[in-house]
């Protein structure tokens, strides 16, 4: 297989595009909703170029954290990559689920 397609699949496995989607759709949230508050508040410009910038610097992080952690029932637990032949192998407590 080719290294591109072996990195996608572990993307994929991995959930970072859904951690990703997740992220860039509450940031959109977010900033709308910092935009249509501001003036009310009367929040200076300045507010809402840091928020907006905060979140952006967030999200390559948050796709660094979903690469490296997995969520599950029994916590946080960190991913480790084994490789067997061609397949990558995800080893839980009761059970090896081949990808």
């Amino acid at each position: 297989m080719d290294i591109s397609i072996n990195f996608l699949i572990e993307l994929t496995r991995r959930n970072v595009f859904k951690v990703a989607s997740v992220y860039l759709l509450i940031t959109w949230l977010a900033l709308q909703m910092i935009t249509v508050i501001s003036p009310s508040l009367n929040l200076p410009a300045m507010f809402s170029n840091l928020a907006t910038v905060i979140l952006f610097l967030g999200f390559p992080v948050t796709c660094v954290i979903a690469w490296a952690l997995e969520l599950t029932p029994d916590g946080i637990n960190l991913l480790k990559m084994l490789k067997t032949n061609t397949l990558f192998v995800m080893k839980h407590d009761q059970s090896s689920v081949l990808l």
